[in-house]
């Protein structure tokens, strides 16, 4: 999930290379903490997520088939697949809300290891900083994401395993068939035994209907997925003007030289100061004066909650879809044992 993020968040660095050779690259430049970054992040946002998702969509879907509204119970049996896609939006809608603050502080300490020590410092600068309005700023590019993922995870695994159960217990029949056959050979009919047996394992159906849900899901919600790397991705290279010109002041009185400050009013954007021989570059992000500091952070905040499609059409087809393949390999893994573990859960609850 680091690798997918780094990658997404620049993706000219990472060209060319898979997931392994992105790792590598990773651990080489910034060691193997960087691989553990958010960690905490991820497992309590979706261990809040899942909750809420999976619990929700199976409440969601019986409420919907089993209604004692006959007309509500008909039209979902009629039309299965549409209310298992609204079910699952329903449910995921709930849950992306107490996944959000979560995901995004898990994105800002991936790409800034100094953004935060620990997930409720993350959770307390992201709402200091952003504000209750910057959260809710922040849903549509995450529900673009996690919406389409759930309701082709959810709605796909769901119709999926059936048709691989009955597909697998087709099979099984006709294979037990000729294993009882008395014109079978011994071998073919131990064979055929095992087979028939291997067919009757539940993980037959929710090996495939697990890769396949998540493929698709992965592949539906990739550019929300990009979306929230980017507009999410932590400010690290940005500093402060006047943080600046202290250190360059500093370094002036060490060096013995003029001060930095002397080499410029304010007002320009790039200062150069001759500090000990070398001529060192000051960016200037933002005004000196507080009025428009103020506006400089109005702005910066602006930037960072960049709507949803405007962010879209500037990274086009391709960037949206940049780290795929690393997100593919991260979701399929994931996903599966996600979907294996919880359809047990459910049918042994069920029984």
């Amino acid at each position: 999930d680091v690798v997918k993020t780094r990658v997404q968040q620049d993706p000219a660095k990472f060209a060319g290379g898979g997931v392994l050779e992105s790792a590598k690259t990773l651990v080489r430049e910034e060691g193997w903490g960087v691989l553990s970054r958010g960690l905490a992040n991820t497992m309590l946002g979706f261990l809040l997520h899942g909750a809420f998702k999976y619990g929700g969509f199976e409440f969601l879907k019986q409420a919907f088939l089993e209604s004692d509204n006959a007309e509500i119970a008909t039209f979902g049996h009629d039309h299965r697949l549409l209310t298992l896609l609204v079910a699952a939006a329903l449910a995921e809608t709930v849950a992306t809300v107490a996944l959000l603050p979560l995901e995004q502080t898990r994105i800002k300490m991936v790409s800034d290891e100094s953004y935060a020590d620990n997930v409720f410092d993350a959770i307390q600068r992201l709402f200091r900083e952003d504000g209750f309005d910057g959260f809710v700023n922040s849903l549509p590019p995450i529900y673009a994401k996690m919406i389409p993922f759930s309701m082709c995870q959810l709605a796909t695994y769901d119709v999926a395993v059936g048709a691989s159960r009955e597909t697998a217990a087709a099979l099984a029949v006709a294979v037990s068939a000729v294993a009882a056959d008395d014109n079978t050979s011994a071998a073919v009919a131990e064979m055929a035994s095992l087979v028939s047996e291997a067919l009757s394992s539940p993980f037959v159906a929710q090996v495939p209907a697990s890769f396949l849900a998540a493929t698709l899901a992965s592949l539906a919600s990739q550019p929300g997925d990009t979306l929230m790397s980017v507009i999410n991705e932590g400010e690290k290279k940005e500093t402060s003007f006047r943080e600046t010109r202290k250190d360059a002041d500093a370094r002036a009185s060490e060096t013995g030289v003029e001060s930095a400050s002397a080499f410029g009013d304010g007002s320009e954007d790039v200062l150069e100061a001759s500090l000990g021989g070398s001529v060192v570059t000051l960016e200037k992000p933002r005004s000196v004066d507080k009025k428009s500091e103020s506006n400089d952070e109005t702005e910066k905040k602006k930037r960072r909650r960049a709507g949803v499609a405007e962010t879209a059409a500037r990274l086009g087809f391709d960037g949206l879809y940049a780290g795929w393949q690393e997100r593919l390999a991260h979701v399929a893994a994931v996903i599966v044992i996600q979907l294996v573990v919880y359809d047990d859960i459910k049918h042994a609850l069920i029984r």
